[in-house]
């Protein structure tokens, strides 16, 4: 192995000796460029991928995560203006959990870890300001969570209490928002962040927050029931929006399944009440009585009574003995019942909350297109002849229509289905052609730079490379020269010391090689061996 490589570099030397200055350069060159290039190579693999840790860092956050990674000693790159830092690819998960462990970034301010170090020389007065700093920070960080802020900052105000209630003022509070590229707030995501800022804050209300876009435009600033109405409105809005869409989607995507695609368009009109009504009733049932108590008495006697005899008058009442005849007695039985019953009317009680945004009333309209048969005129040309949908589809049409959107005849709904030829752009023959010869040449215009990287490789190996491998590869034309005429091949071989034609090679070898390059001199060579 080793005699191997010795011969091997030893070729090498004796080859590289035997070439002229110029090639000597051109080979001297050639590896260094190689080797400039092997070495560019590893240090391209062995590089840094620097990936980013944290996007869209205010100055003072950026700040303090360099300082965190310069005390670790972790190397990093800042971009994008010094709002992007980039450290070591493999590190930066670890990297982020470290420096959230340590309160960093801190999301452009600070929260309630400011309370982690305590000062016994904290006045009161600093101790409120802190407290204030750090709800304004923690409110900004869980805002800034929402997918459309990029940015948020909160700003409250909060005033001193007195002992009385007239002269008490209540907190205010300001959001600023900066929202990501193309971005924007829905009515319901403003409100929820009016309403998460009135719970974090005691005694805030909602009318009191104002949110602001970084481009000065006000999203939400209430004034009491005002703002309540506002965006109750706005809410209203949406909602009917949404179920117009809804029921206009539905449709079409039907119809266009029966039609085709592009010949439907359908339109939906829908009036909504949004009146919320609270019902209470009761409701007797005479019909339907129910006993609820029951009392009797029964009184019963037995006894002999005297009965009125004789001549009415005065007479007939005096005593025996004085007046008329005597009286006579009968015996006689007594029965008396008294009975009392309480009866209970059946009584319902109804809560009814009526739902709002109940549909009144629909109205929809659909168009569609018929059929366009393509016919010969008498001078050649394509001619298209549109042809309508026939009343029976229509009217088929018409009822699926109606079962998709609920139709209801008790509430005044309309449908109505028409049959209208759309205006649709009719290409000829001759304007079909140029259309595709322009995309045909929109397609290899977009191959040319392939194209020319191709021919620059190709007139590279062909110009460059390929001549000078020849170049390197042909003989030097001092050593053919030592070629004396007149004498033959065995005694040139015989008295030229080895390696004194070219290389080393043998004198056959020599004379092949100058068969190849020089065919004159090879010429009056053998012209002067044949004499």
């Amino acid at each position: 192995m080793f005699e191997f490589l010795r011969k091997f570099f030893s070729q090498i030397q004796t080859n590289f000796s035997m070439l002229s200055t110029g090639k000597k350069a051109t080979v001297a060159g050639v590896a260094l460029s190689t080797l400039l290039g092997i070495v560019l190579l590893i240090v391209w693999a062995n590089r840094l991928d620097y990936q980013p840790l944290y996007f869209n860092l205010n100055p003072e956050d950026a700040g303090a995560v360099v300082e965190e990674l310069k005390a670790q000693k972790i190397p990093y790159r800042l971009s994008a203006n010094g709002r992007t830092v980039l450290v070591p690819g493999e590190r930066v998960y670890d990297l982020r959990l470290d420096l959230a462990s340590r309160g960093v970034p801190a999301k452009g301010g600070v929260g309630f870890e400011i309370f982690d170090r305590t000062d016994l020389g904290t006045t009161e007065f600093v101790q409120k300001l802190n407290y204030q700093r750090a709800l304004q920070g923690e409110l900004a960080r869980t805002i800034s969570q929402i997918g459309e802020v990029e940015q948020a900052r909160v700003h409250i105000t909060l005033p001193e209490k007195t002992f009385f209630l007239e002269n008490e003022q209540k907190p205010t509070a300001s959001v600023v928002v900066k929202l990501r590229h193309n971005g924007m707030l829905k009515d319901k995501q403003v409100q929820g962040i009016v309403h998460l800022v009135a719970g974090s804050v005691e005694g805030l209300g909602p009318e009191n927050i104002a949110v602001v876009d970084t481009d000065g435009i006000v999203l939400s600033s209430g004034t009491s029931e005002n703002s309540k109405r506002a965006g109750l409105s706005g809410n209203q809005s949406e909602f009917q929006r949404e179920l117009e869409e809804g029921l206009e989607k539905r449709v079409q995507t039907m119809l266009e399944k029966v039609v085709g695609k592009g010949k439907a368009i359908v339109r939906v009109s829908a009036t909504l009440d949004f009146t919320q009504e609270e019902k209470t009733e009761e409701i007797f049932d005479p019909d339907s009585a129910v006993v609820r108590s029951e009392q009797r008495a029964e009184e019963k006697s037995t006894g002999r009574t005297p009965l009125a005899m004789g001549i009415p008058g005065v007479a007939s009442n005096i005593p025996e003995g004085e007046g008329g005849p005597v009286s006579s007695v009968s015996s006689s039985d007594a029965k008396k019942t008294n009975e009392t019953m309480n009866y209970e009317i059946n009584k319902v009680v109804k809560r009814i909350i009526a739902p709002t945004g109940v549909i009144k009333r629909l109205s929809v309209a659909v168009l569609l297109d018929g059929t366009h048969e393509a016919t010969k005129a008498e001078d050649g040309k394509e001619k298209h002849t549109y042809v309508p949908i026939p009343n029976e589809k229509l009217t088929t049409y018409r009822d699926i229509v109606m079962k998709a959107v609920g139709y209801n005849e008790e509430r005044g709904d309309q449908i109505e289905v028409s049959n209208v030829p759309f205006e649709t752009v009719r290409l000829t023959d001759e304007e079909k052609k140029t259309i595709a010869r322009d995309d045909l040449f929109q397609k290899v215009w977009k191959m040319v730079p392939y194209l020319i990287i191709i021919a620059l490789a190709t007139l590279l190996i062909l110009l460059v490379l390929r001549p000078l491998i020849k170049w390197l590869a042909a003989p030097e034309a001092g050593t053919v020269a030592r070629i004396p005429a007149g004498r033959t091949l065995a005694e040139l071989e015989a008295e030229t010391p080895q390696g004194y034609l070219s290389g080393g090679i043998s004198g056959r070898e020599q004379v092949v090689q100058l068969a190849r390059t020089d065919v004159q001199q090879f010429a009056e060579l053998l012209r002067n061996w044949i004499k």
